[in-house]
C-alpha cells in the first residue's frame, strides 16, 4: 500500500501538471478516507484511490463499501490509479478515470457480484 502510494506521489509531483495542490492523505499514516490523494485543478477537487498489485496483469481491484459509495458520489472527479508490478523496477500506473461511468456503460464490471441487503 504505502509503496504504491509513494510511487503515485512521485508520479504526480514529478510529471508536468496543472495541479495547484496535491494532498497525500495517508502520507503520515492511514487516514481512513475512501481515497488516497486529493488534487486541486483550477479550484476543483479531484480524488484518487491507489490500488496496487505485485502482479503485472492482475485486473481485480477491491473496493470497500465506503470506497464504492464515494466512487459513485464523486463520478468524473474520482479516479483509480492501478499500480502494476508494485515494488519492482518496472512498476507502472494505469489510470482509470471515472470508473462509476465505466461501470454504467458496461466497460468494466464488478466481479464477483455480491449484494448486501
Amino acid at each position: 500500500g504505502m509503496w504504491c502510494e509513494n510511487f503515485v506521489n512521485e508520479f504526480l509531483t514529478k510529471t508536468e501538471n496543472n495541479y495547484s495542490e496535491i494532498i497525500w492523505e495517508n502520507e503520515n499514516g492511514e487516514s481512513g478516507k475512501p481515497y488516497d490523494f486529493k488534487l486541486v485543478v483550477n479550484g476543483k477537487e479531484k480524488f484518487i484511490d491507489v490500488k496496487g498489485t505485485p502482479s503485472g496483469s492482475k485486473d481485480i481491484v477491491y473496493l470497500s463499501p465506503n470506497e464504492w459509495i464515494f466512487m459513485f458520489d464523486k463520478g468524473a472527479d474520482y479516479s483509480i490509479y492501478r499500480v502494476y508490478n508494485a515494488g519492482q523496477l518496472d512498476a507502472r500506473i494505469e489510470i482509470i478515470e471515472n470508473p462509476s461511468d465505466l461501470l454504467r456503460q458496461g466497460k468494466i464490471f464488478p466481479n464477483p457480484i455480491k449484494l448486501q441487503v
